[in-house]
């Protein structure tokens, strides 16, 4: 079946991860304890089945490994992660021949999406890249992150297309390929070097070798 959608992870896909490594050193600076515990905590929830209230476990985790008040915890989340750290995409630009492929996309009538761990408005809008979407959302909306089927379920529900049908494009082996995968979701592996024994339908190291491997999905002979 060919191609009727394609969907995006940001953080390392839709840009180079290390430059947001680069800009947001000051926060990282500032706040290196938080910063090494709340990716702790994300990892911890990656590996829950069931989650009843993400924001408040996510709290309650962090504030356990920090020894602080739930409160304070979410106050530093609320501070840290969600109003000042997508400050630091203003700096950040896009992968070369990003805008330019999703836009064909869109001529070609293509539906495209983006699911991403984190908030996902204010980074596309820094990036340039905002309003051209079918749906853009955060797992965090699910109650869930990837790789938890869960995302994805509904990343296939707000599209309207069968996994088989829908690509899913992230540079994350572990939380995008297998994840989506799961779900017979078609994959693209952003990667300089292939995984061993990848489950990916296809691995690139740039957008132009993406966009000649998506012409034979939308077009196949």
């Amino acid at each position: 079946m060919k191609i009727k959608a394609v969907a995006f992870d940001i953080d390392g896909t839709l840009y180079p991860e290390y430059k947001m490594f680069i800009t947001s050193s000051i926060i990282a600076l500032r706040y290196p304890i938080f910063i090494n515990n709340f990716r702790v905590v994300r990892k911890q929830i990656r590996a829950y089945n069931k989650v009843d209230d993400f924001y408040k476990l996510q709290a309650v985790l962090l504030a356990k490994r920090m020894r602080i008040t739930v409160s304070k915890a979410e106050q530093l989340i609320e501070n840290v992660i969600y109003s000042k750290w997508p400050a630091v995409f203003k700096y950040i630009k896009p992968y070369k021949g990003v805008k330019a492929l999703l836009l064909r996309l869109k001529q070609m009538k293509i539906k495209i999406a983006v699911l991403s761990d984190l908030p996902v408005e204010e980074k596309l809008r820094y990036l340039k890249l905002n309003g051209i979407w079918d749906c853009a959302f955060s797992s965090e909306e699910t109650g869930y992150l990837k790789p938890h089927p869960v995302p994805f379920r509904e990343l296939l529900k707000k599209l309207g297309t069968k996994p088989n049908s829908t690509l899913y494009v992230g540079n994350n082996y572990k939380y995008d390929i297998i994840g989506a995968s799961k779900l017979g979701i078609k994959t693209a592996h952003l990667s300089h070097k292939p995984h061993k024994q990848s489950i990916a339908d296809f691995t690139f190291k740039d957008y132009k070798n993406l966009e000649n491997f998506l012409l034979t999905m939308i077009h196949p002979s």
